[in-house]
């Protein structure tokens, strides 16, 4: 007779073994076999005889049945050195992948085709460079990485650090943000000695006194005072005002408030032959304010070059003096 023998072998998946990265370490011996638990100072961990199931706590999240503790692929998270860039200036920028456990896996700049999606950035290198463009506001740019069928966006600010740089508008002495808003980007009319409305008045005497450089009727006429309100910017006026001991006739001008940080100088200056002219010797009053304009009296004086003259003329000399 003969005996058949028949062995049964049951097939459990094996436990796991050591593993290791730079926050924490696993003996193998604390999982030894499927359903225990294993901890170290870091975390806890416990086993699973199921291939393919998943366990979880609060801190982690673990896939059983694979070689190790896996996460899956979120897309792409540029970012940058620092979430602000001044213009003209350059910032590193990078790309990383994300999982869904959180976790992040930095890659190479130089794997990615960059690219300007929107906004000042003037040119990204092929290491993730970034140079920003000159601006005459802050102003958002967006930034495009791409790696095949990868590719993800960053959106930085650009910030205004020179309000004389920008474009057909750069160092001409007016502030850049106030040309753009009158004459739009690049008008070859925007200078401070051009008159874009046609008005015969200036933009930089439209800028000084207040007055809109883009409306004919605005510059022209003089400016209106209600007492010690200012209804409406002009030219100056000259008007009669007796007071003792002085002249009869005094000039009421505008001044901006911010002429010293514009390095903007008014000079009134008087002449008795409209040949020779001289600044003003008497007191500069102000006798209307309004938070962004001064409105400021002069006397006319008595003396003009030291001489007496019946005739009397009056001017205002604008500059704007190199910035220090």
């Amino acid at each position: 007779m003969i005996r058949s023998f028949f062995c049964a072998a049951t097939l459990i998946p094996c436990a796991s073994f050591a593993g290791a990265s730079a926050s924490y370490t696993l003996d193998p011996l604390a999982n030894s076999s499927g359903g225990t638990s294993g901890s170290s100072a870091a975390y806890s961990l416990t086993g699973s005889t199921t291939p393919g199931v998943q366990g979880g706590s609060s801190s982690y999240e673990s896939r059983g049945g694979y070689a190790g503790q896996l996460g899956f692929f979120q897309g792409l998270v540029l970012f940058a050195a620092a979430a602000n860039v001044e213009e003209e200036e350059d910032i590193q920028l990078g790309v990383a992948m994300s999982f869904d456990d959180g976790t992040s896996f930095p890659m190479a700049a130089t794997d990615f085709a960059w690219s300007v999606a929107s906004g000042p950035i003037a040119a990204i290198s092929a290491t993730g460079l970034a140079s920003a463009g000159a601006v005459y506001e802050d102003s958002a740019a967006t930034v495009h990485a791409t790696n095949g069928t990868l590719s993800g966006n960053l959106t930085l600010m650009v910030l205004e650090a020179d309000s004389d740089n920008y474009g057909t508008y750069a160092a001409d002495g007016l502030p850049d943000a106030w040309q753009v808003l009158h004459f739009g980007i690049g008008s070859t009319k925007g200078g401070q000695n051009d008159d874009f409305d046609g008005d015969e008045v200036c933009n930089l005497v439209e800028f000084a006194s207040g007055t809109n450089p883009a409306d004919s009727t605005s510059g022209a006429g003089p400016l209106r005072l209600s007492g010690n309100i200012l209804e409406s910017a002009g030219a100056p006026l000259v008007e009669f005002a007796p007071a003792l001991n002085v002249l009869d006739h005094r000039v009421l001008f505008i001044r901006r408030k911010d002429a010293g940080a514009r390095n903007l100088i008014y000079a009134p200056q008087f002449s008795r032959n409209l040949s020779t002219w001289s600044n003003a010797t008497t007191p500069q009053t102000i006798i209307a304010d309004d938070g962004t304009y001064e409105v400021v009296s002069v006397r006319f004086p008595v003396l003009i070059g030291g001489r007496r003259s019946a005739s009397k003329f009056f001017r205002m000399n604008l500059s704007i003096a190199p910035p220090p």
